[in-house]
């Protein structure tokens, strides 16, 4: 039986960290490039669509989810790259392309959980809405290619040949008016378009100065609007 997960903050657990990586400086004066963060508690999902009623939308979508929680390192950005297929004989799509993986912010040296979607139909499979399909393809299992390196990748060799088991997330409307429709309508959760990019992006916001405030269950788009005029205000 396959383990359902409610939430992604469940979904991404718990681990045992170890502390950041920073460039090395030996005796002689030589820099030692930083090494990669580790990736622990890796997981790889297909999500689930309901109504607040408990009505399947679309069950076993097109939504793959891809979990870990990592230490930043210091001064470095590093970039994620992963492949996946349904076979070993694939070579693989390129789902996730030079996600980055930030550097220590703020002096926020704390471990980071962090997730992403990927899209399944990269790998062959459809969900064809017009049909009225109500459940799609059950994924459970994929080959990967997981790569975390310095560089941003414009091409991405080697094959998907790591098998994973994966997951289920459900994901619940709540019948709320102030409920986010992305990342997608619940009545069409479609597709999603996942992370490609060909460049290394800028951070906005680098001096952090949002404060925070207090939010009721779904009400993130009210809570972030009003973060928002308050540092305008005081801008």
């Amino acid at each position: 039986m396959r383990r359902t997960i409610g939430t992604i903050g469940l979904l991404l657990g718990v681990a045992v960290l170890s502390g950041c990586f920073n460039q090395v400086v030996p005796p002689d004066g030589t820099l030692v490039a930083p090494s990669p963060p580790e990736l622990l508690s890796v997981v790889f999902a297909q999500v689930d669509w309901y109504e607040a009623d408990g009505t399947a939308v679309q069950a076993n979508s097109l939504y793959g989810l891809m979990s870990w929680t990592y230490d930043p390192d210091l001064t470095t950005t590093f970039y994620l790259n992963v492949k996946a297929a349904l076979t070993l004989e694939d070579e693989g799509s390129w789902v996730i392309r030079n996600l980055p993986l930030f550097a220590v912010d703020n002096n926020d040296m704390s471990a980071r959980r962090e997730a992403t979607y990927f899209n399944l139909s990269e790998l062959g499979l459809i969900f064809d809405s017009a049909l009225d399909l109500v459940f799609g393809i059950d994924v459970i299992q994929l080959y990967v290619l997981v790569v975390v390196g310095s560089e941003i990748l414009a091409d991405f060799p080697g094959s998907a040949a790591d098998l994973v088991e994966v997951e289920t997330v459900e994901h619940w409307a709540t019948g709320s008016p102030d409920e986010s429709p992305e990342p997608g309508p619940f009545l069409d959760p479609g597709e999603p378009e996942g992370v490609k990019l060909d460049g290394a992006p800028e951070k906005a916001n680098l001096a952090r100065d949002v404060r925070s405030v207090q939010e009721a269950r779904a009400a993130c788009t009210a809570g972030s609007f009003a973060r928002s005029l308050d540092w305008l205000n005081r801008k």
